[in-house]
């Protein structure tokens, strides 16, 4: 972005790559806060103005503003937006079509937050990467890249919680497993050693993996030894409450889709 940099570039923002925008590692002490791109324009050069107080690929702070980045070039050298260049390499391949992303003052998709997708396509994602970049029997995304995404390439503090950082994924040694981890308990949530997939989409004050969620996926299923193929034991009580809750949800979803049909 030539035309978008300060008037003096700093020895640090000279040496930014987009490894360092994918592992969180861009050298900002502290990442240039979202908070206060209200009323601006150009994100691109609110980002490249802030200061790098550190050598990039150094120095580790979660930086979703550094996530904007990445869709901007995406955008500048593809000439297509974000969701035009999924939808066309990956989404379609899929059969994702229903999400949509917010965007800034430019047009250009959000990346680092702002996306709303389904739980069954955001499992699609997560069963991507699980399967190597395969899908369908076609290889959507190299090998290569993947294994580097979920294989950890900086240490992160332990305020964030039990992961470390890949390619803007999160990811574990012990349990080996990876993480997309969204605001307040949205998750895609894998254990590639079991083979097993985990989306839940829950509503807490988690901003990291703080929560107990995390450690209790992992007892039941981040070991193989802990997993059966015999059936569950039998507990109607359960069984009930499970089908009454189902009915009260498709109850509720059938009163949204037809609010007349809802009363006053």
């Amino acid at each position: 972005f030539p035309d978008k940099l300060p008037a003096q570039v700093s020895e640090n923002l000279k040496k930014m790559e987009i490894r360092h925008l994918l592992t969180m590692t861009t050298g900002h002490d502290v990442a240039p806060s979202i908070r206060k791109l209200t009323g601006k324009d150009d994100w691109v050069a609110t980002f490249l103005a802030a200061p790098v107080e550190h050598e990039p690929g150094t120095f580790y702070a979660y930086n979703t503003l550094g996530s904007y980045m990445l869709s901007a070039i995406v955008t500048r050298v593809s000439g297509m937006t974000l969701s035009a260049f999924l939808q066309k390499h990956l989404f379609d391949a899929m059969d994702i079509r229903n999400y949509y992303w917010e965007c800034c003052p430019r047009g250009i998709e959000k990346g680092g937050w702002g996306l709303y997708m389904r739980p069954e396509d955001l499992g699609k994602l997560g069963l991507l990467v699980l399967q190597n970049g395969q899908w369908g029997g076609r290889q959507l995304i190299s090998a290569d890249y993947i294994s580097r995404a979920v294989t950890p390439q900086v240490r992160t503090p332990e305020s964030t919680g039990r992961y470390d950082y890949g390619y803007q994924i999160w990811v574990g040694d012990h349990p080996r497993a990876f993480l997309f981890n969204g605001m307040f308990g949205q998750n895609v949530l894998a254990f590639p050693d079991t083979d097993v997939l985990i989306v839940p989409t829950a509503a807490n004050d988690e901003l990291f993996q703080q929560g107990a969620f995390y450690g209790i996926a992992e007892s039941f299923f981040a070991d193989a030894a802990s997993l059966s193929d015999a059936p569950l034991p039998t507990d109607a009580a359960s069984e009930v409450r499970l089908q009454t809750e189902l009915l009260q949800c498709a109850g509720r979803t059938a009163a949204v889709r037809n609010p007349a049909a809802s009363g006053p």
